[in-house]
C-alpha cells in the first residue's frame, strides 16, 4: 500500500500505461515524418507485415531497395526518439 491507501501498483501501472501511450504517439510522429516512399514500404512491413520480397513484388521495386529504405527508416525514427528510448533498440 502506497500514497493514502492507493497500491503502488496502481500507480505504476498508470504511469507505465501512460509512458506506453506517450511512445506510440511518438513513434506514430516519427512514421510520419518520414518521406512518402519510406513511409509506405515502413507502414507494409511493420503493420501489414509483409516480407521484403512481398513488399518488392507489390511496388515493383528490388528487394535491396526494401532492405534500405526500412534501414532509413528506423535510423530515423531512432533519431527522431532520441536517448530517451534507446533501450528500445
Amino acid at each position: 500500500v502506497g500514497l493514502d491507501g492507493v497500491e503502488v501498483s496502481t500507480i505504476n501501472t498508470s504511469v507505465s500505461a501512460l509512458e506506453t501511450e506517450e511512445l506510440y504517439r511518438l513513434i506514430q510522429e516519427a512514421v510520419f515524418s518520414l518521406p512518402d516512399k519510406c513511409r509506405n514500404i515502413f507502414l507494409l512491413s511493420r503493420r501489414e507485415n509483409l516480407t521484403n520480397q512481398e513488399i518488392a513484388r507489390k511496388l515493383n521495386i528490388s528487394v535491396k531497395t526494401v532492405e534500405g529504405q526500412i534501414t532509413k527508416a528506423l535510423k530515423k525514427i531512432k533519431k527522431f526518439l532520441g536517448d530517451q528510448y534507446s533501450y528500445l533498440w
